[in-house]
């Protein structure tokens, strides 16, 4: 269904059916389709299905938004790390409210704050 999406909003058609990335697309979803729905021992098959790993490399065309994201999270960093430290203290304050008081009304339940059930 994407390979038919990305043909079908594709400026040139022809153009990216018969690209690098095009062909490759095809041979990894027809290897994976003739796998599974047919009862036939493609092992011969299996090797392109590594071909799908080249599919990954198309994630460098969003390099430059990865940068813009890593520089917003440098500039963030010391808010991202008090937000989490003080989230993590609250975690642990709420968590040992409940055993405080949970351990009041069921003390059969709340033997220790480490026991499991």
């Amino acid at each position: 269904m994407e390979y038919a999406t990305r043909i079908w909003l594709a400026d040139r058609k022809l153009g990216f059916i018969f690209s690098f990335l095009g062909i490759i697309d095809l041979i990894a979803i027809l290897s994976f389709f003739l796998a599974s729905g047919l009862n036939l021992d493609l092992r011969s098959l299996r090797a392109f299905r590594l071909i799908r790993l080249i599919r990954a490399l198309k994630l460098a065309r969003y390099r430059r938004a990865v940068q813009r994201f890593h520089r917003a999270l440098a500039i963030a960093r010391e808010a991202l790390i008090l937000f989490f430290c003080v989230a993590g203290i609250l975690l642990y304050m709420a968590a040992m409210g409940i055993y405080h008081f949970g351990n009041v009304v069921q003390p059969e339940n709340f033997k220790s704050v480490s026991a499991e059930h």
